[in-house]
């Protein structure tokens, strides 16, 4: 890359400066990896979205359908994810997680499930933008049941976005789950289905907080056996995502990266999505939960430019990197 300073001398602005240097690190027989991990990993939000304008408007090419071309494996994936718009990358998990035979469950759960309705609003149309398909269709193409229902009733975002928390409607709730639950013969689902659906996500985490106080365990003991095994997964995965979010997110990178294979998805979906929200917290959680940072993860159990894309993510949310000698660098 010993041209990159002198093709790149002319940009005016920072910017410009970048897409020339990505534009340049796109040409030739192979792409310089870590040159585009480089730039694009250090950015916020609104610095990729200019990036994305600028580069569109010096070479009329939009920037992640050429990355698409250029990069390769999770890498590539993971990429595209962070050079999205919230709603965009979300569609794109969505999509992802409904390909194939096999559904993602989680992907979708913690795309669906999680979201306020204006963001649920804001998926769908990402969605239909994308694949030319309406996501409530492909849902229940997909998926069937409990499941499917809980997921249908979130995605007509009847969510309220009230901002305050109302505690006696929390203890009501809390019993009403209760009485839904544990303290009947099976599960009455529609009932966790209403509630899940139509309260936002800091009023269920009050009338978690309410359960537990009032009943002296979580919630999660109020799913009992009888229940479809998609459906009570997601009830499951929809507490532990929004109630104790930095712990869920901890345990699914740690599972990525057990075992002979990699769930390099998960890992990138995790990266993505909290790196600019809760990353330095799942960190904490991480290390004391596994005695090691993700960093020290990342090191010893994934490799090659994906690996870089990660640390550079870290990098970003301010989580302490090892030294050459502890990394095995040279």
């Amino acid at each position: 890359m010993a041209n990159c300073s002198c093709a790149v001398s002319c940009a005016v602005n920072p910017l410009e400066r970048d897409c020339e240097e990505i534009r340049v690190a796109c040409k030739g027989l192979g792409s310089d990896e870590e040159k585009i991990i480089e730039i694009l990993g250090s950015k916020n939000e609104q610095q990729r979205k200019e990036i994305r304008e600028t580069y569109y408007a010096m070479y009329k090419e939009d920037l992640c359908k050429r990355l698409e071309k250029e990069l390769h494996g999770k890498l590539e994936k993971a990429m595209v994810l962070w050079m999205h718009e919230p709603a965009d990358r979300d569609a794109i998990i969505a999509g992802t997680a409904l390909e194939g035979w096999c559904t993602d469950d989680r992907a979708l759960i913690e795309v669906i499930c999680t979201r306020s309705s204006t963001q649920i609003v804001k998926i769908r149309e990402a969605y239909q933008k994308r694949y030319q398909r309406c996501l409530d269709d492909d849902v229940i193409c997909k998926t069937n049941g409990p499941f499917q229902k809980l997921l249908l009733a979130l995605l007509k975002a009847h969510r309220c976005e009230c901002k305050g928390v109302d505690m006696n409607k929390a203890r009501c709730d809390a019993k009403m789950l209760y009485e839904a639950g544990e303290g009947q013969c099976g599960t009455d689902e529609e009932t966790f289905i209403r509630i899940f659906s139509e309260r936002p996500v800091s009023q269920l985490q009050t009338t978690f907080a309410c359960y537990k106080q009032e009943y002296g365990h979580d919630i999660m003991k109020a799913l009992k056996r009888e229940t479809q095994k998609e459906f009570e997964e997601a009830i499951r995965v929809t507490i532990k995502s929004m109630y104790l979010p930095a712990n869920y997110f901890a345990k699914v990178l740690h599972k990525g990266m057990k075992g002979l294979l990699n769930d390099e998805s998960a890992i990138a979906r995790v990266m993505v999505t909290c790196a600019e929200v809760d990353l330095k917290e799942i960190n904490v959680v991480y290390e004391r939960k596994y005695k090691m940072s993700i960093v020290q993860a990342f090191h010893q159990e994934i490799s090659g430019h994906f690996k870089n894309f990660c640390l550079a993510l870290t990098v970003r949310a301010g989580i302490p990197q090892l030294s050459m000698s502890h990394c095995g660098c040279d």
